[in-house]
């Protein structure tokens, strides 16, 4: 699998395909993201196979100041899912950024009566990430949107990230990935208060 950055007239395909696998209080607007495309530091993904089909696609923003990335949403194209293309995609997300330290996953907190959720943490898991010890919320459309946190290493890193080092590197993502949600500052705030003046 190779992996090539998308245009923004890529970007009309994956979004049409994220409005139909993403939770709506999940997705910022077309324009937002486009805003972020535009800025440089947030990749459109596309992961093509040998005859250069797209089997999946990734947006991942180069957390300024940070060897960090955000993975803000990865998805395998619906056809081409159960098909264990989907770690073999994340295996090449993550060769793709062998130069940062690794990737902050923002994932649904697990929830036995929506087995996907469980689904994905297990995923992500077998990958080799591993959960963060830090309360989490997504800002959301409307409302705020608990969730977890997850720490994938890249290139030659190995062993657990330092959690100081996340918390200075999310109010970065605040201040520009989650800045499409109208909500954005108010979960900051709230975040900031929970982690107990750790900031």
């Amino acid at each position: 699998m190779t992996i090539e950055l998308g245009t923004e007239k890529d970007f009309e395909l994956v979004y049409a395909d994220m409005l139909r696998q993403f939770p709506p209080n999940e997705m910022k607007s077309k324009e937002a993201f486009l805003e972020l495309l535009r800025g440089g530091d947030y990749d459109l993904g596309l992961v093509r196979d040998n005859t250069r089909q797209v089997l999946a696609y990734f947006m991942c923003y180069r957390i300024k100041g940070f060897k960090f990335g955000l993975l803000d949403h990865f998805a395998v194209l619906k056809e081409f899912q159960n098909k264990g293309i989907g770690r073999q995609a994340l295996d090449a997300i993550v060769e793709y950024y062998r130069n940062l330290k690794g990737l902050i996953l923002e994932v649904e907190r697990p929830n036995i009566l929506e087995p996907d959720t469980i689904r994905r943490v297990r995923f992500y898991k077998r990958a080799g990430a591993y959960m963060l010890d830090i309360r989490y919320i997504l800002p959301g459309n409307p409302s705020f949107i608990p969730m977890e946190l997850m720490f994938l290493n890249c290139g030659k890193s190995v062993g657990r990230i330092d959690i100081l080092l996340i918390k200075s590197a999310l109010k970065v993502v605040f201040d520009t990935v989650h800045a499409g949600f109208a909500n954005a500052k108010d979960v900051w705030a709230v975040l900031k208060r929970s982690w107990s003046g750790a900031m």
